[in-house]
């Protein structure tokens, strides 16, 4: 499939040259299925001149579309006229309000798309659109599940502090590890964003390993993840909006103020990813960003002990989620264990079950221990160290070997302490 997203515009000009763009992608590709528009086609609903200046083109005539629903094609005001959506492109909607927006599902090939409406009241997708979803999810029997929104969970753009983006980004984190979904896919923000793997919202850690498309190219692939890659990829148009630095996970971010066209390509176990800024004064595109998914059921066995040891919590997790994954470190140690020397020597995160082993051995020491609290009192009265008092009992309690945490001032975590080696 070809991907595209926010070609609004509000001249004819700034139509014809989305048409551009897609001419290229569709010159640069063989045999793509559809284009699936990420939103915001046109840059109002109710003005038919865009939707023909979007439309009547040998370019968007000469591939079927999949269209989303943006906060653009909302904006409408003829009671005649159910839905600017639907009202343009010929899709198999379930019953709903589509005062807003459509939202629908398809499958191409072995992949499930679930296209979510986000303009569906303050948390971007409401109620009764949630529980289609998750029915619709629970359903599906591809291997690969796919949600496609207008507006983005996660970007570098403008709109990540707003309310119903935060909404949405909250419900789909756990849609989306509820119901093992591979690719979001977004728009709205008009910069490129792609995040690591995230579970929840956090990331997941993943092996990956070099694979390569039917034309030569090669990816980084994740392999077997068990998280959510979310993907933001700018605008196929011409309006852009400057990067904006955030917290949010992020393995690529990118804004070159160029129209950005991108390839989805599923083939069996693997999924493909492409992204491409197109430079009209060349003619020319470039490749900005690509990864690959595979889901790969023959696994060597330094790969599978890797996989063991990359689902374990960091080591800077804390003590509780490290000490509850106890049997699992010591189950990766045996499969470690049994493995020839040949396959030891490919296991590139022994390291991280290591650092585990030894911490599991720190924290089980400091258990049941006393704490020592050197933070209040006559030890500290937030200026002075009376007499060099707390000094004097912080030597103590770390040479007694009864104490486990000390607290000093200013933490704002405790510190643990023990007579064991630590890591």
């Amino acid at each position: 499939a070809i991907v595209v997203a926010d070609s609004q515009g509000s001249s004819e000009a700034d139509y014809e040259d989305y048409e551009q763009v897609l001419a290229e992608a569709e010159a640069s590709t063989s045999d793509e299925a559809f284009a699936l528009h990420l939103g915001d086609m046109v840059d109002d609903g109710t003005n038919e001149n865009y939707w023909s200046w979007l439309m009547d083109t040998d370019a968007s005539m000469g591939v079927a579309t999949m269209p989303v629903a943006g906060n653009h094609e909302a904006r409408q005001d003829d009671e005649a006229l159910a839905n600017a959506v639907a009202a343009h492109y010929n899709v198999d909607i379930p019953e709903q309000d589509t005062s807003t927006g459509i939202y629908y599902s398809f499958v191409y090939g072995d992949a499930t798309y679930i296209v979510l409406n986000t303009n569906d009241g303050d948390s971007a997708v409401g109620d009764a659109q949630r529980q289609w979803a998750s029915e619709t999810a629970a359903a599906a029997e591809t291997t690969w599940k796919i949600v496609v929104t207008h507006k983005a969970p996660y970007s570098k753009g403008s709109h990540q502090g707003d309310s119903d983006v935060v909404a949405l980004r909250g419900w789909l984190d756990s849609f989306c590890a509820q119901n093992d979904v591979d690719l979001v896919l977004s728009g709205h923000d008009h910069t490129y964003m792609r995040t690591p793997s995230l579970s929840g919202g956090a990331e997941a850690a993943v092996t990956t390993k070099t694979v390569s498309d039917g034309a030569g190219n090669s990816y980084e692939a994740q392999v077997n993840p068990a998280g959510t890659t979310f993907v933001i990829p700018s605008t196929s148009g011409t309006k852009y909006y400057d990067i904006v630095e955030n917290d949010l996970p992020t393995a690529f971010s990118w804004q070159g103020y160029q129209p950005v066209w991108s390839t989805l390509e599923i083939d069996g176990d693997t999924l493909f990813w492409r992204s491409y800024a197109y430079d009209a004064e060349t003619d020319a595109s470039t490749c900005i960003d690509s990864f690959a998914i595979t889901k790969d059921d023959n696994l060597t066995p330094a790969e599978e002990v890797m996989q063991m040891i990359d689902a374990l919590p960091d080591p800077d997790a804390g003590s509780e989620p490290i000490l509850a994954a106890e049997k699992d470190v010591e189950a990766s140690r045996a499969a470690y264990d049994e493995l020839e020397d040949a396959d030891k020597e490919q296991v590139s995160n022994l390291s991280k079950l290591e650092q585990l082993e030894q911490l599991i051995e720190v924290y089980q020491d400091i258990a049941g221990k006393e704490t020592v609290d050197l933070s209040t009192g006559i030890y500290y009265d937030g200026k002075d160290d009376d007499e060099g008092q707390r000094r004097a009992a912080f030597k103590e309690a770390i040479a007694d070997p009864d104490v486990g945490t000390i607290i000093l001032p200013g933490d704002t975590r405790r510190r643990s302490v023990s007579t064991a080696e630590t890591p």
